[in-house]
C-alpha cells in the first residue's frame, strides 16, 4: 500500500540584500518523511518586455483581437511555451 505524501511549498519575500531578481524565498517541507529544505531564492523568470506582452495578452487582447493585435498574440503564443517551461 502506498502512503499519500503532503509536500508543503511556501514563498516569502525574499531577505534583505538579495539580488534584485530574486522574487521569493523557497521553503519546502514533507511531514510525512520528516524532511524540510530552505534557503533557495526564486528567480523573476520573465524579462521586463515579456512580462508586459504577457500582460498585454492576458489582460487587453481579448477586448481588440483583430488584424495587427492578432499578430502581435500570435507572436506571443510563440514564446509562451518556451517561457514557461524557464
Amino acid at each position: 500500500m502506498s502512503q499519500l505524501l503532503d509536500l508543503s511549498i511556501t514563498l516569502t519575500p525574499p531577505p534583505v540584500g538579495s539580488p534584485p531578481e530574486a522574487i521569493a524565498s523557497i521553503a519546502l517541507r514533507c511531514d510525512p518523511q520528516g524532511l524540510t529544505y530552505t534557503g533557495d531564492l526564486l528567480s523573476d523568470p520573465l524579462t521586463k518586455p515579456e512580462r508586459a506582452n504577457l500582460r498585454w495578452y492576458l489582460e487587453e487582447y481579448s477586448n481588440w483581437p483583430y488584424e495587427q493585435f492578432l499578430e502581435r498574440a500570435k507572436q506571443i503564443d510563440r514564446y509562451l511555451e518556451i517561457t514557461g517551461r524557464r
